[in-house]
């Protein structure tokens, strides 16, 4: 029996073309089922937020596709909304940042400034509920894989931060080696492995991640260039006290770049290491033929390549980054309700991710 298909080459009109993409070979890719990630992301605002409130915090949509749907493109599709709802839940961190260390026994270093509106005790209790329940579904759903996403989560809360460490890099392949767990990839592949139903062991992946680590340092390099501003205004909300966390800053330490130049320079790094990991998959595969390959292996690549692929497009069209902002969640929340979508009115009308299992309901 064939491998199931979860995903297409995302329309052209996004990403052909757009020297934000940060990509000139590799396309990404979207999932067949993205409006079930789109519709989960729109629960858990409304379980959080209310519905008057949908968007409030700029979670995972975009004009081109949401999170979930392009870096999770080979997810199966009942798993692809459970990763969209996480994933939304976990973008709201800069709002509830107190609650989410206290529910994951984490510390909280340095304190992402929180808009004082966000001290609303009943989203508060809203939020305390929700990351419970997804974490619940997420076991449910698969008990093996379903457990070592959660785990991964956990140990992400424990990764050290990298402020103190900003002032003593020597160089930028050090700064970006260390980078990679500090985006939180390795919780994004344990989430990865759980969408698309992946059981590979540890040597296996370990001997594959030579070949995508510039995978894994492209995604650090856009991930710089997009948050620049974001970091720039946390690190000055805490004074000397916290080191500003981005290649950009470092850039300009090290080589006395620009903020403009220094942007240059990861944008020219993405594509170096997109050549990189390009050699190094056509050297792995001379020695490895595709077809001698587990399934699962085989899929591995596809899964690396949407999470390098599909960030890089997910950063250069989300609505967290860009315009239209709320805005972009309130016109596709009202054009899912005027197609008959339906979402429950609150996080705890069912133990169920959404109306109808997996995607809103219809009336």
């Amino acid at each position: 029996m064939s491998p199931q298909v979860t995903s297409v080459v995302l329309d052209r009109k996004y990403w052909e073309g757009n020297s934000k993409y940060f990509f000139k070979t590799i396309p990404p890719r979207v999932s067949k089922y993205a409006q079930r990630a789109d519709d989960a992301c729109i629960q858990t605002q409304i379980d959080v937020f209310g519905r008057d409130n949908v968007g409030i915090i700029q979670g995972s949509l975009g004009s081109a596709a949401n999170f979930a749907a392009t870096i999770y493109a080979e997810s199966l599709p009942d798993r692809l909304p459970i990763l969209a709802y996480l994933n939304e839940v976990l973008s709201f961190y800069e709002a509830f940042e107190e609650e989410m260390a206290e529910m994951m026994e984490a510390t909280i270093d340095f304190p992402v400034p929180k808009d004082p509106k966000f001290n609303n005790p009943e989203w508060q209790a809203n939020f305390r509920h929700v990351l419970p329940k997804i974490a619940k579904i997420i076991s449910m759903a698969d008990q093996n894989l379903g457990p070592k996403t959660i785990q991964a989560m956990k140990e992400l809360t424990e990764t050290p931060n990298l402020s103190p460490r900003m002032p003593h890099y020597k160089t930028m392949d050090e700064y970006l080696a260390e980078r990679i767990d500090d985006i939180a990839w390795p919780s994004v592949f344990a989430c990865a492995e759980f969408g698309a139903n992946l059981n590979l062991t540890t040597k296996q992946k370990e001997s594959v991640d030579a070949v995508f680590r510039p995978l894994w340092i492209h995604s650090c390099c856009v991930y710089d260039y997009y948050t620049w501003e974001k970091e720039l205004g946390i690190a000055a909300s805490h004074g000397e006290g916290r080191n500003i966390i981005n290649g950009i800053a470092l850039l300009g330490r090290l080589e006395g770049f620009s903020i403009n130049d220094a942007k240059e320079w990861l944008n020219r790094k993405c594509f170096e290491c997109e050549e990189e990991y390009l050699g190094l998959k056509k050297g792995y595969l001379s020695k490895n033929p595709s077809e001698s390959l587990p399934e699962d292996m085989r899929k591995w690549f596809d899964c690396q390549e949407a999470i390098a692929t599909g960030f890089a497009i997910w950063c250069a069209t989300t609505y967290r980054h860009h315009p239209p902002h709320q805005k972009g969640y309130v016109d596709y929340y009202e054009k899912r309700l005027g197609e008959g979508a339906l979402w429950f009115d609150t996080a705890e009308d069912s133990e169920d991710l959404m109306p109808g299992g997996f995607e809103a309901g219809t009336r």
